[in-house]
């Protein structure tokens, strides 16, 4: 999955912030937006809402490059990155199912179900969590400091 940052056109964002928010929904157990998960990590509701007026996309592409990042150090990461990417939706494309997705990889649907529930157990533990919610911080601070 590569999304084009030459233009909010290239992409649906609002889809792409939907689909995050559900991944990370996913991750944490409990329903989390990218807006509550930015205040969980330290920062506050003004600065909150300053960067989805400037700054969405970057917080948002930066956060998917570090999905991916962390996901393709996991055994047969490009795969589970692939999964995640397109069964979540986040490159913007309808989200694809299960069926489809073993379809193009060539394997089961159950497979792709089981690969699907690893990789999350995986996000969920407490370092990929602080991996995340690091980057996260240290790109929403930078973005946050461009303003000033």
């Amino acid at each position: 999955m590569d999304i084009c940052t030459s233009g909010v056109e290239a992409i649906n964002l609002k889809e792409i912030v939907i689909a995050l928010n559900d991944l990370l929904t996913a991750i944490y157990g409990i329903e989390t937006r990218l807006s509550n998960l930015l205040i969980d990590i330290g920062f506050d509701k003004t600065q909150v809402e300053c960067l989805p007026k400037h700054h969405l996309q970057q917080v948002v592409l930066g956060f998917l490059e570090n999905l991916k990042q962390k996901l393709i150090t996991f055994h047969d990461g490009e795969r589970a990155y692939k999964i995640i990417s397109r069964y979540y939706g986040l490159d913007g494309k309808p989200r694809a199912t299960l069926q489809s997705l073993g379809e193009q990889l060539t394997i089961s649907r159950e497979r792709v179900r089981q690969l699907k529930e690893k990789t999350l157990k995986k996000c969920r533990n407490k370092s990929s969590r602080q991996f995340f919610e690091t980057e996260l911080q240290q790109e929403a601070a930078q973005l946050l400091s461009t303003l000033s």
